[in-house]
């Protein structure tokens, strides 16, 4: 009997990818292969940030008993990931995904924004993933799924993934792995437009289990994050 007949939460007729760059395929993919990879024996998953769940296909969307959002829609309840209503341990895996955008529109995506009292620059956003770690940790027993984006703000790139990871590795120690979901989105540059970075459309998917040691090794790494 083949790897797929082993995995919990995938569809056996579909290869898994083992690359970790994800490309032409959704949130929901990535998440598919992450469960199966590294929790393939989960079956309570907790989402803090339900939306619209477009996270989740099945069966593991029949997994997830716990659905999370401050503007309750589709199927979830209210919850803030500051402070989530859930016992210790009480489930398998968690996932995040914060909002990663900011500042005045009309559209939806950042109207929803609104739910973590409007976040008005990047810092606000990694200080929202910040003062959730400690939930993730204190929910979940096998580990977490934090999805981020790097940005450019004010002329200046801002690497989220990286901030996160040393920001959060004194409550969650170390990722185990990364799995990088590039969207495909290709932005040209305009005519007589001076570009100063390059276009981020692309997003990081950071996977912590706590059953593992996963400090950092490198002794530079070690020092940035305990200084």
């Amino acid at each position: 009997m083949g790897i797929h007949q082993h995995i919990v939460g995938v569809n056996v007729s579909e290869p898994l990818r083992f690359n970790s760059v994800h490309r032409d395929c959704f949130s929901r993919d990535v998440l598919k292969h992450i469960f199966a990879i590294h929790f393939p024996g989960s079956v309570e998953i907790a989402d803090l940030t339900w939306g619209k769940g477009a996270f989740w296909q099945e069966p593991l969307r029949s997994q997830v008993t716990h659905k999370f959002d401050t503007n309750p829609r589709n199927g979830a309840v209210y919850g803030d990931c500051r402070k989530v209503l859930l016992p210790d341990n009480s489930v398998d895996v968690v996932v995040f995904d914060p909002p990663h955008q900011h500042g005045q529109s009309k559209t939806t995506t950042l109207k929803h924004q609104a739910d973590y009292a409007r976040l008005f620059n990047q810092a606000e956003g990694h200080q929202l993933i910040l003062d959730t770690a400690a939930e993730l940790r204190r929910i979940a027993r096998q580990g977490a799924i934090i999805k981020v984006t790097d940005m450019v703000e004010a002329g200046r790139f801002m690497p989220t993934h990286a901030l996160i990871m040393i920001g959060c590795s004194n409550i969650l120690g170390w990722p185990c792995d990364l799995v990088i979901l590039d969207s495909g989105v290709v932005r040209p540059m305009k005519p007589n437009q001076r570009v100063l970075h390059f276009r981020h459309a692309h997003s990081y998917f950071l996977i912590y289990k706590w059953c593992e040691n996963h400090s950092p090794r490198s002794p530079i790494i070690k020092r940035v994050c305990h200084e």
